[in-house]
């Protein structure tokens, strides 16, 4: 069965409510900023660090420590997530949160995060392969669901379902103040990383080290700026839930197909386009690399390529016995 979602009356508080712009949102978002910096800025330290970690592993990698470098990827995945949602959970009721808690409150969250991350995605990635409109329609959808699930507790489908009811009618406003901030964020970072590139690439750095200069500031400015962007949205969130009213979620209605076939459909045709990929390439002839060129490629990332584990030299076939 489908969980159908209807609306409460809208309070009459909402009628007199404005649908917030970008530019009000934002300066919302910033001066709870600025009155809890520290705080927001501490639970998200943690990722940061340990992402600049990973990073800066990674340019002493071999073949040797590839294993410890992936396990060290998904640890940073996992703690990153685990950031993300301590923060959300102090930006919706920041009064009431402290570090130690918002990280406990993230751990008890962390596999509900997960599903709803994997349902949305599978929803989105599902229509956007087929047809992008329906893709990306079902992403404007589907925006508030993360707020839904840190500030009302719901869970799977019941917050993508309830990001739904907020959003109707109010699409292209939703679609446009994302774009918005969006594009700040973006525009914010490509500055910023254009100038450390420039800058170390001019005072001789190499290309291995001028990458990682960028990717740390990348790093730190996103620690400043992600605290930003979600009380953006928090704060649109909240402005659409006071326009709309409360809404309630029945496990009633028609059937869950709808929903649940884009996501399959999703998970399918992405091993599909890959494989078919592959096959394509392997028949018509593409060169596939040898180890000289992989060689070539550990000595372009400074790795090293001296020893007997990091060679990827191929080595000639020994002549064959001859038999006796």
């Amino acid at each position: 069965m489908e969980e159908q979602a209807t609306s409460s009356t809208v309070p009459a508080s909402a009628l007199a409510t404005p649908f917030l712009g970008p530019i009000e949102l934002l300066r919302h978002a910033w001066r709870d900023y600025t009155t809890h910096l520290s705080l927001y800025l501490g639970i998200f330290a943690v990722p940061t660090v340990v992402n600049i970690l990973v990073l800066v592993s990674g340019q002493y990698i071999t073949l040797s420590t590839t294993p410890l470098f992936i396990v060290a990827n998904i640890i940073g995945g996992i703690i990153t997530a685990l950031g993300v949602i301590a923060l959300l959970s102090a930006l919706s009721r920041p009064e009431e949160f402290t570090f130690a808690r918002a990280y406990r409150v993230s751990a008890e969250r962390f596999f509900p995060y997960l599903w709803l991350m994997i349902i949305s995605g599978f929803l989105v990635l599902g229509l956007t392969l087929l047809f992008v409109i329906p893709g990306i329609i079902v992403g404007v959808w589907f925006s508030m669901g993360l707020m839904v699930f840190i500030a009302e507790d719901e869970r799977g489908m019941r917050a993508l379902l309830k990001s739904k009811e907020y959003v109707r009618g109010r699409a292209w406003g939703v679609f446009g103040r994302s774009l918005f901030i969006g594009l700040l964020m973006a525009v914010l970072l490509g500055v910023v990383s254009a100038l450390v590139a420039g800058a170390t690439f001019g005072a001789g750095v190499p290309a291995s080290g001028t990458s990682l200069s960028v990717a740390i500031v990348t790093n730190l400015l996103s620690l400043v700026l992600t605290p930003l962007l979600y009380g953006y949205f928090f704060g649109l969130y909240r402005n659409l839930r006071t326009l709309h009213g409360e809404v309630v979620i029945d496990a009633r209605g028609t059937t869950k197909a709808k929903y649940v076939v884009p996501a399959v459909i999703g998970f399918l045709l992405v091993p599909i386009f890959i494989g078919s990929f592959f096959m394509y390439a392997a028949r018509a002839g593409f060169p596939l690399p040898t180890g000289a060129d992989l060689n070539e490629l550990q000595r372009q990332m400074n790795l090293p390529v001296s020893g007997p584990e990091s060679s990827l030299e191929l080595v000639p076939d020994a002549p064959a016995t001859p038999a006796i």
